[in-house]
C-alpha cells in the first residue's frame, strides 16, 4: 500500500514541476512576443518621422526596444530571439514605405547590434542595475559598442542600395542609435525597488517644468540659442527622481526634440544646415544631456544607497550599545581636557547610578561635560585620566568603589585627525563577583589550614603508632624467648605444656600484628634497588615451610633464573611473606601452595596459587580495605584482624607493583603481582 501512494505523490509532483516549467516558459515567450512588438511600432514610427528622401531615421528608438528583448530572454534562446527581431524590424520598415533590399538590411543590423550590446552588458555576469557610476559606464560602453557596429553595418548597406555617403550616414547611424540606447536601456536596467526617489513631494513639477522648457526651446520657427534651460531641469530631475523614472522622461524628450526639430523648430533648423548635419548636432545635444543626467542618477542613486547603509549601521550600532549585556559609555575628549559623553546604555546608567544623555540622545545636543559632582562622574573621570597617562591606545582596567559596589571600568582611547579624543568605557558591577572571590579564598585558605592541621596529626598519629608498635617488641620479644626456654629446658607436664603453646602461638599472633601496623603506618625511607624476585620468593617458602608443614599444605616454588625488579627489598619481602601466610592460612590439610614466577613477561608476575576454598568474586575488591575480612574466614573463625591484604596492597602501590586476586569462589585463589623489571646489579649479595 505504501509503494502504490509514494509513486502516485512522486507523479504529481513532477506534473507540478512540468506545469512550472510550461508556465514559465509561456511567460517567456509572451515578454519576448511583447517587446518584439514594441520594436516593430518604434521602427514603423522612427520610418514616418524620417525626412523625406533619407535614408534612415533622425531617432532609433528600436534598437533600444530590441536590446530589451534579447536580456528578457535566457542566454540560449538570443539566436533564434534575434532571427524575430530581424523579421519585425524589415516588416515595420517594409510597412512605412522602405524597399524590400533596404528594408531587409536594416533587419539584420538592429538584430546584430542588439546582440552586440547584450553581449556587452553581460559578458562578465549579470546587467548593470545602474546602482554606481560605474553601471553607467558598462552602460555607455555597450550602447557605444553597438551603435558604432549598427553605423558601419547601415552604412554598408544604405551605400550598396540607396547609394548615399557612407561616412555621413555612419555618423548619422550611430548618433542617432547610441542617444536612442542611453534614453531606452535604462527603462529596463534600473527596475528596482532600491532605486527610489528621496525627492519632497514638489519632485512631480519637474516634469512640467522639463516639458515646458522643450517647447519654448524648440516652438517652430524659434531659433534662439537657448538650449542650455534644459540642462538644469534635466539635473534637477537626476537628484530628485528615480532612474527609472529619468530614463522615461529622457525618451520623452528626445523623442520631443527630435520631432519638432523636424517640423523646424529650435535653434537647429538652420536653414544653411543639410539634413545629416542636422541630425548629427540635434542627437550629439541629445547624447549630452542624456550622458550627464544618467551619470548624475546614478552617482545620487549611489549616494542614497551609502548613505542609507550608513544609516542602518549607526542604528545596528546604536541597538548594539543600547542592548550591550555590558554597561558601555562613549565620550568626548577635548584638547582642554573637557570630558562629554556621548552615548551610553541603561546597564551603565544603572550601574553608575546617574543619568547621561549625549548628542545622540538628546536632539539639541547640548549636553553638559562630565563633572565631580557625582562619586560615579568623579570615578569615571579618575579612569580616563589614568588611562590618558598611560600614553597607549590598549584598553585598560581599573576597578572603583562607589558607595557599598565595586565597578570595574575598562577604559580605551582613540586619537583622531581632529581636536578631540574618543573614549570609550565598559562599566560592570563585580560587586558580587568580587564578594563570591573573596569568599572563595577565605574557604581556600581556611581549607589549606584544615589540611596543614591534619597532616600534623596524622603524624603524629603515625608517630604515636610507630612508637606503641615499636615500644610493643621489647615485651613479645622477651615473652617469646622465655616461652620457647620454658618449652626446651623444663620438662612441663601436659597441661602446663598446652598453656605455653596457647601462650607462643597468641605472642606470635601480636608479634605479627605489631609488624603489619609498622608497615602500614610508617612511611619507607629506603630507595628502590634491583631485588632478585627468585631469591625474595625462595626465603620466604623457606621461613614459611614449617608452618606450612604443621598444617598438612604442600608449599613448592617453581624452579626459576634469576630475575630482578625494581623495589624497596624489605616491601617486596613483607608482599610475598603476607601472601604466602594468607594462601597457606586459607588452604586446607591436603592441599598446597605454589609459587611461580613468569620471567618472560614484561612486567615480572608473580603468582602464588593454592588450592582453598576461593573467594567469591562480588568480594575480591573488598578484600584489599582494612580490616576487611572474607566470608569464610568470619564462618570458620579463621585467626587475623584482616590487615594483611590492606598492607600488601598499600606496600604495592608505594613502589609501583600491581596487586590482584583471581578466583572463581570455589576452587582456590590465585594472587598476582606485577613488578617493573629492571637489569642485575654489577655486585649482588
Amino acid at each position: 500500500m505504501v509503494k502504490p501512494k509514494l509513486k502516485a505523490d512522486a507523479t504529481r509532483e513532477a506534473g507540478r514541476m512540468a506545469a512550472v516549467t510550461r508556465q514559465g516558459r509561456r511567460w517567456l515567450i509572451e515578454r519576448y512576443l511583447v517587446m518584439v512588438s514594441v520594436t516593430f511600432l518604434l521602427g514603423v514610427g522612427a520610418v514616418e518621422l524620417a525626412a523625406r528622401g533619407e535614408s534612415t531615421s533622425a531617432w532609433w528608438p528600436a534598437a533600444g526596444a530590441a536590446a530589451i528583448t534579447l536580456m528578457l530572454i535566457p542566454r540560449s534562446w538570443r539566436l533564434p530571439g534575434a532571427a524575430g527581431i530581424v523579421l519585425f524590424t524589415c516588416l515595420s520598415n517594409v510597412v512605412a514605405g522602405r524597399a524590400w533590399d533596404l528594408s531587409i538590411a536594416f533587419g539584420f543590423v538592429n538584430a546584430l547590434e542588439a546582440l552586440t550590446v547584450v553581449w556587452l552588458l553581460t559578458r562578465s555576469g549579470p546587467p548593470p542595475r545602474l546602482l554606481a557610476v560605474r553601471d553607467v559606464s558598462t552602460l555607455l560602453l555597450a550602447a557605444a559598442g553597438g551603435a558604432a557596429v549598427a553605423g558601419v553595418t547601415a552604412a554598408t548597406a544604405v551605400t550598396v542600395f540607396a547609394g548615399d555617403e557612407f561616412l555621413g550616414t555612419a555618423m548619422s547611424v550611430f548618433a542617432s542609435h547610441v542617444s536612442a540606447l542611453l534614453s531606452i536601456l535604462p527603462i529596463a536596467l534600473a527596475w528596482r525597488p532600491d532605486i527610489r526617489s528621496h525627492g519632497s513631494s514638489y519632485r512631480w513639477l519637474q516634469p512640467v517644468v522639463l516639458g515646458f522648457a522643450v517647447l519654448v526651446v524648440f516652438a517652430p520657427a524659434n531659433q534662439l540659442p537657448i538650449t542650455f534651460l534644459i540642462f538644469p531641469v534635466l539635473m534637477w530631475g537626476a537628484f530628485v527622481l528615480s532612474t527609472r523614472a529619468l530614463a522615461v522622461e529622457l525618451v520623452l524628450m528626445a523623442t520631443a526634440v527630435t520631432t519638432l526639430t523636424m517640423f523646424g523648430g529650435g535653434p537647429f533648423a538652420l536653414d544653411q544646415w543639410g539634413e545629416l548635419e542636422r541630425r548629427v548636432v540635434v542627437q550629439g545635444y541629445l547624447l549630452t544631456f542624456v550622458i550627464f543626467a544618467i551619470y548624475v542618477s546614478a552617482a545620487r542613486v549611489e549616494q542614497l544607497i551609502s548613505s542609507e547603509r550608513v544609516r542602518r549601521r549607526e542604528e545596528l550600532l546604536q541597538r548594539g550599545i543600547t542592548g550591550a549585556p555590558i554597561g558601555m559609555l562613549m565620550l568626548q575628549e577635548s584638547q582642554d581636557g573637557e570630558v562629554v559623553a556621548l552615548q551610553s546604555n541603561g546597564r551603565a546608567q544603572a550601574s553608575l547610578g546617574i543619568a547621561l544623555r549625549g548628542p545622540l540622545e538628546d536632539p539639541s545636543g547640548r549636553n553638559g561635560p562630565l563633572t565631580r559632582e557625582e562619586e560615579a562622574t568623579q570615578a569615571v573621570l579618575v579612569a580616563v585620566r589614568a588611562a590618558a597617562k598611560a600614553g597607549t591606545h590598549e584598553a585598560h582596567p581599573f576597578e572603583a568603589r562607589v558607595g557599598d559596589r565595586v565597578l570595574a571600568l575598562t577604559v580605551a582611547r582613540i586619537d583622531d585627525e581632529a581636536d578631540s579624543t574618543l573614549i570609550t568605557v565598559h562599566v560592570d558591577d563585580v560587586t558580587v563577583r568580587r564578594s563570591a572571590e573573596r569568599a572563595v579564598r577565605k574557604a581556600l585558605r581556611d581549607e589549606r589550614e584544615t589540611a596543614i592541621a591534619l597532616r600534623a596529626a596524622d603524624r603524629q598519629r603515625e608517630e604515636f603508632v610507630a612508637a606503641v608498635s615499636h615500644e610493643l617488641r621489647t615485651p613479645i620479644t622477651s615473652i617469646l624467648g622465655f616461652v620457647e626456654v620454658l618449652l626446651d629446658d623444663s620438662d612441663p607436664d601436659p597441661e602446663s605444656r598446652e598453656h605455653l603453646e596457647i601462650i607462643e602461638r597468641n605472642a606470635v599472633r601480636l608479634r605479627v600484628l605489631v609488624e603489619d601496623i609498622l608497615a602500614l603506618t610508617a612511611q619507607s625511607k629506603a630507595r628502590s634497588t634491583a631485588c632478585n624476585l627468585g631469591a625474595v620468593a625462595a626465603d620466604a617458602v623457606t621461613d614459611l615451610h614449617r608452618t606450612a608443614r604443621d598444617h598438612g599444605v604442600d608449599l613448592r616454588l617453581s624452579d626459576t633464573p634469576a630475575v630482578f625488579v625494581m623495589g624497596v627489598r624489605a616491601d617486596l619481602e613483607r608482599i610475598v611473606i603476607n601472601l604466602l601466610s594468607n594462601a597457606v592460612k586459607f588452604t586446607p590439610s591436603g592441599g598446597s601452595v605454589t609459587v611461580e614466577i613468569d620471567v618472560n613477561a614484561d612486567p615480572v608476575v608473580l603468582r602464588i596459587i593454592d588450592t582453598g576454598p576461593g573467594i567469591p568474586p562480588d568480594q575480591l575488591s573488598r578484600v584489599f580495605g582494612r580490616f576487611e575480612r572474607g566470608e569464610y574466614a568470619k564462618a570458620n573463625q579463621v585467626a587475623g584482624v584482616g590487615l594483611g591484604l590492606s598492607m600488601v596492597k598499600e606496600l604495592a602501590d608505594r613502589n609501583g607493583f600491581s596487586v590482584t586476586l583471581e578466583s572463581d569462589g570455589v576452587s582456590g585463589t590465585t594472587a598476582v603481582v606485577e613488578l617493573p623489571r629492571t637489569t642485575a646489579p654489577e655486585f649482588t649479595t
